[in-house]
């Protein structure tokens, strides 16, 4: 353990120990210009406080590290807490431990305990966390303290996400976007990893749920803007978000979306708030989505029926609503005739395509090429599907 100084400079690249052998380039041999050099004034920025949750990822934990105190920002606070790892998490610590505000390593109960301590060490007017095999890019917090600077109002500033895999190349970019409450309901507009909150709206909203394990970043946006915080977008590349087969977000899909649901379901009993009464069937397909999205992930067949079921079981139960909705009932009835497909029931895929049809029937209705090639049997529909998310991608990332 380690309790150090409060806000300090970022150093130089030439003031840190040695880099691993065969890195080059961020955050590696190169760091940010100092602060300053290219402001229009020497006006002071905010601190900002970053804390960073940790657990047997020494792979990647000298990336992030570095990636946040070569920034070149002047008042900053990094606050490392691990969850008692066995890895050589606790050597790379020791080894950047002059430049760390505090550090611990012992067992926790989560990655919300760990923020919960984190944040309680913490001094900053602005908040963010970055997880251990994240990184931020270059002039990140610059971008960030500035905007504050010129709008102290702001609740929330946020900005885009590049994703990258294990080895750190970028295959693509979450968009943030600007928004309100609906758009937030039904796409997390807000990319965790750029996310940068003050310390006054982080308080206002109570924090972190400790009770959450997957959303907790996107329950907490939702607590803000419910409170009517400011949020910013800046249409930059703020961080990295590492995506991989053993990373959190890469191997618990339907958990995400099992959690979403849940928070759905009790915000609809304690708020009364108008718009999530009158977002509430576009939230809760896109909670769906999510967990669907498992599908292409190698999830296994009981999971996916179990979703499939609660699914069918949340449209009966919104029949006489979602009769106001029919685009929106048209596609999940659709995705529900992939999802049957792809496990090899052909016959109740084609179904629920037929279905889709009916309420929604357009040439665009994705439900007609899809009843069509099920009929061809389950081994030409995998290969048609695998296409179509395919070029999907490919839409994505031109975008």
């Amino acid at each position: 353990m380690r309790d150090g100084m409060n806000g300090v400079k970022s150093p130089a690249v030439n003031e840190f120990p040695a880099w691993p052998p065969g890195r080059t380039g961020w955050p590696w041999t190169r760091g940010q210009a100092a602060v300053g050099a290219w402001r229009p004034d020497k006006d002071r920025l905010p601190r900002i406080s970053v804390v960073m949750p940790s657990f047997n990822q020494g792979s990647f934990i000298e990336a992030a590290i570095r990636s946040v105190l070569l920034q070149g920002y002047e008042d900053l606070e990094l606050i490392v807490v691990d969850g008692g790892s066995t890895d050589e998490t606790v050597e790379i610590l020791r080894k950047y431990e002059p430049w760390l505000t505090f550090w611990v390593s012992e067992p926790d109960a989560g990655q919300a305990d760990a923020l919960y301590k984190g944040f309680a060490r913490s001094t900053g007017e602005v908040l963010a966390w970055l997880n251990s095999d994240d990184m931020y890019c270059p002039g990140a917090l610059d971008a960030v303290g500035l905007c504050y600077r010129q709008h102290p109002d702001s609740g929330l500033v946020y900005g885009d996400c590049e994703v990258i895999d294990a080895e750190g190349v970028v295959t693509d970019t979450i968009r943030g976007e600007a928004g309100d409450l609906e758009r937030l309901l039904t796409r997390n507009i807000v990319p965790q990893p750029s996310a940068f909150f003050s310390r006054r709206a982080f308080d206002r909203a109570g924090g972190i749920d400790s009770g959450l394990h997957f959303i907790m970043d996107y329950e907490l946006w939702i607590r803000m803007m419910l409170r009517g915080e400011v949020f910013r977008y800046l249409p930059v590349c703020l961080s990295r978000f590492r995506w991989y087969r053993v990373s959190k977000s890469g191997s618990y899909s339907t958990q995400f979306g099992y959690e979403y649901l849940s928070l759905l379901r009790r915000l609809l009993e304690e708020q009364t708030d108008e718009r999530l009464r009158r977002t509430r069937l576009p939230a809760f397909h896109y909670a769906f989505t999510m967990i669907m999205a498992c599908n292409g992930q190698g999830a296994d067949d009981e999971d996916i029926q179990r979703a499939l079921g609660l699914w069918e079981r949340h449209l009966d139960q919104y029949e006489e609503d979602y009769r106001r909705f029919p685009a929106l009932l048209a596609d999940s009835l659709c995705r529900m005739g992939d999802a049957y497909c792809l496990q090899g029931n052909t016959k109740k895929g084609r179904a629920f395509f037929g279905r889709s049809l009916r309420v929604g029937s357009n040439l665009r209705n994705p439900a007609l090429p899809g009843g069509l090639i099920s009929c061809m049997g389950p081994g030409i529909y995998r290969r048609y599907a695998a296409i179509c998310r395919a070029l999907a991608s490919q839409i994505r990332r031109r975008r």
